[in-house]
């Protein structure tokens, strides 16, 4: 049997695709490309809330624009170095236009030459000052929206109540009876959301108050924020009659639609949230998600 031809995104594909769709909206002009070969470039690191990035600048562009704003230097051939240590010497070399590659303070940039071959394709933005190409992307961009969208908000967190525990040996277990009364040696009453400790409940005849650890958050809404939600896959659904499930045998082969690769439904804590393709990555299978949120009556995101 022939393996499943699927297709493979390049890494710029599935890790750079939404914030450089994000900037084009914003109005920015991005594009991929390949740095020039053999041209000093500034390797510069920042780190931001969104998280450390790395980047190419041209420094012939950038120094240009910056003697526009430095009336006291000449302009005039300034060496490659002479730029790195003025570069090295301003407290903001660069202003820039996005929020994901905002810092705090830049460390010593260096100088490096683009080899032929060396680079592949890379994310660059155009700055006032200059091309950046981008080497690593902030791991945190997906977050910059600073807002949770209403699908989102639909997904089901299962809140568990516990009074306590007990423990029963085998000979207990083996004589438990229906209308047979179980005493709680250890009475808890704790309250977990998610799998995770959030702190005790108090029952009152209306229901019951939540009372928080330390450790927790009041409101709760930057503890929900770092909630694990599960995340299934589902290939494909099909029904069969009990008749067809008893005729079935090991190995035997059942067929599936020619496109069921390309509707691969996504799942949180149970509910649907989007739909996606099935890739294959360098270290096993990923899914690319084509629609967002119109399962759950949210509006379609397509970051």
């Amino acid at each position: 049997m022939k393996p499943l031809d699927l297709r493979r995104p390049s890494s710029l594909d599935t890790s750079a695709g939404q914030l450089l769709r994000r900037w084009r909206r914003q109005g920015l002009q991005v594009c991929t490309s390949v740095p020039t070969p053999g041209r000093h470039y500034l390797a510069c690191r920042g780190e931001g809330e969104h998280g450390p990035w790395t980047a190419l600048i041209d420094p012939q562009q950038w120094l240009r624009h910056t003697l526009a704003e430095l009336p006291g230097l000449v302009p005039q051939a300034i060496r490659n170095e002479a730029t790195l240590a003025l570069f090295n010497a301003l407290p903001r070399p660069f202003e820039s236009l996005v929020a994901e590659l905002d810092y705090g303070q830049l460390p010593p940039a260096t100088l490096v030459v683009s080899q032929p071959g060396a680079l592949a394709l890379l994310p660059c933005v155009t700055m006032p000052w200059g091309e950046l190409w981008l080497t690593q992307w902030p791991s945190g961009a997906g977050l910059a929206n600073g807002h949770r969208p209403p699908w989102l908000d639909s997904i089901p967190v299962a809140l568990k109540l516990t009074l306590g525990q007990t423990s029963l040996t085998l000979t207990q277990w083996q004589a438990l009876r229906c209308h047979d009364v179980l005493r709680l040696d250890v009475r808890t009453d704790a309250l977990c959301l998610a799998g995770r400790a959030l702190g005790q409940f108090i029952l009152h005849l209306e229901g019951f108050t939540m009372q928080l650890t330390p450790d927790s958050t009041e409101p709760l809404a930057p503890f929900v924020d770092d909630l694990p939600i599960k995340v299934e896959f589902v290939l494909h659904r099909q029904t069969f009659t009990l008749a067809e499930l008893s005729a079935m045998v090991e190995g035997q082969v059942i067929a599936l639609p020619v496109d069921v690769h390309m509707s691969v439904n996504l799942l949180a804590n149970g509910e649907p949230f989007a739909t996606g393709e099935l890739v294959q990555l360098d270290t096993g299978l990923g899914v690319e998600i084509q629609t967002l949120g119109r399962a759950a009556g949210g509006s379609v995101d397509d970051e």
